[in-house]
């Protein structure tokens, strides 16, 4: 995997305290889902959710509760946003965070930690996470909708259209920044190949292959899609979509 996408899928901050998380994500600072949709990619898929609730609702519903379009994408918006947070929390309960420490330190060394702190303060190694940054977050809406469309689809929830531009080809896919933020984290890192920038990258590499390690996948293959936003469907029924 890509530097920044690699960096993208672990930097994730989880807001709830049902389960713990690895200290080596700590050493770097995470987003929130509310961050990512705060930005502009976010924003412009959070309009593109308020136009499908309005398509889809039905119409002598909405009547009835007085439901106006703006209250309708309000709805929508926070909808993603804390729905889409609890499931990242959620994703933290398989992941053994104990077992991933070790691994860290077993592939990293024993002074992992330590050196991902250093490289992390280099001023190179900033430049480069600042130029990945909406890669970091754009990808983190991406996941967050594709699994949110996922769960739509198995649950049978009557949207008029996937919202994931990536599954409907729409003109979203031109707002979102992550791919050239990609490319230019690759081309910056190729230039500068720095001691400290290919520790770090060294050890992303590292954060990763730990997670993997410590998640566990039979529980996380059971638990499926179709159950990574429970109650979403009440509270969409509850604003005249089925």
């Amino acid at each position: 995997m890509r530097l920044a996408a690699l960096l993208a899928a672990l930097l994730v901050l989880p807001v709830g305290a049902r389960a713990a998380q690895p200290d080596f994500l700590a050493a770097l600072p995470p987003v929130a889902v509310a961050q990512a949709f705060a930005d502009s990619y976010g924003r412009a898929v959070l309009r593109e959710f308020g136009a499908i609730l309005q398509e889809s609702a039905d119409p002598a519903c909405l009547r009835a509760k007085g439901l106006e379009p703006a209250a309708l994408a309000a709805f929508g918006e926070e909808l993603l946003v804390r729905r889409g947070q609890a499931w990242i929390d959620m994703m933290f309960e398989f992941i053994d965070a104990a077992k991933a420490e070790r691994e860290f330190r077993r592939l990293g060394g024993d002074n992992a930690l330590e050196d991902l702190r250093q490289a992390a303060a280099d001023p190179i190694v900033r430049e480069l996470r600042e130029i990945g940054r909406p890669a970091q977050l754009d990808n983190l809406v991406d996941r967050v909708i594709e699994e949110f469309d996922r769960f739509v689809l198995l649950n049978r929830i009557g949207l008029a259209r996937p919202l994931s531009p990536y599954a409907t080809g729409s003109d979203l896919m031109a707002e979102s920044r992550a791919e050239p933020s990609e490319d230019a984290v690759e081309a910056f890192a190729e230039a500068n190949q720095t001691p400290a920038l290919l520790r770090f990258r060294e050890l992303v590499e590292t954060m990763g292959k730990a997670m993997a390690a410590a998640t566990d996948q039979e529980r996380l293959l059971r638990h499926g899609p179709g159950r990574s936003f429970p109650g979403a469907d009440a509270e969409l029924k509850a604003h005249c979509i089925e």
